[in-house]
């Protein structure tokens, strides 16, 4: 008898002893695992940065970080608690895929309005007034000589007139090529 509760205590220790090591060696891999996806991050961003380096090298893109961006467009996709989210066309193929979405502020000095077209009729006046006063523009014509009459009127609007969908362009004074959020000094709604 006394055999039989050594031999069970034996096997109990050596069980015992299984299940620690067993956890030990568990916990060894997953914390290598971890370590091994840790370093594949990071060969990853090191390689996206060479191939980034190499494209604005080439000239095939411009680096982003030298991009001086004080206007954006692009398309409404939230409004709430006076800020609107615009998704934007990305200024590179390699910029930040988070600053396709950005967050505009608004506050007491930010200017919006909406582009309204002009009836056909009061247009149609414009440009035979402007015909008869410059001839046909040519086109080879500089920017601000013998400019076209507008096609839209401008509306002052607040943020409660902009929608979900809406166009908009928004514009600053700071650079806003590396911002997620900032505060707009004019934004202009185009017409559905």
């Amino acid at each position: 008898m006394k055999k039989i509760i050594i031999y069970f205590v034996l096997a109990l220790a050596f069980f015992v002893l299984g299940f620690i090591s067993f956890n030990f060696i568990s916990e060894l891999k997953s914390n290598n695992k971890n370590a091994d996806i840790k370093n594949q991050n990071n060969t990853y961003e090191a390689g996206w940065q060479a191939a980034n380096k190499r494209l604005v090298d080439l000239g095939v893109v411009r680096d982003t970080k030298e991009i001086i961006i004080k206007e954006i467009s692009g398309f409404v996709s939230e409004v709430k608690n006076n800020k609107i989210w615009v998704k934007i066309v990305p200024l590179s193929p390699l910029h930040d895929p988070d600053l396709d979405t950005r967050i505009i502020g608004i506050n007491n000095k930010t200017e919006i309005k909406k582009l309204v077209i002009k009836p056909e009729e009061e247009y149609q006046k414009e440009m035979s007034e402007h015909i008869a006063k410059y001839g046909e523009t040519p086109e080879w014509a500089e920017p601000g000589e013998n400019d076209l009459p507008d096609r839209y009127n401008e509306q002052k609007i607040t943020l409660n007139d902009i929608t979900i969908g809406n166009q908009v362009i928004i514009k600053t004074e700071t650079n806003i090529s590396e911002k997620k959020e900032f505060i707009a000094d004019e934004i202009t709604v185009y017409p559905n």
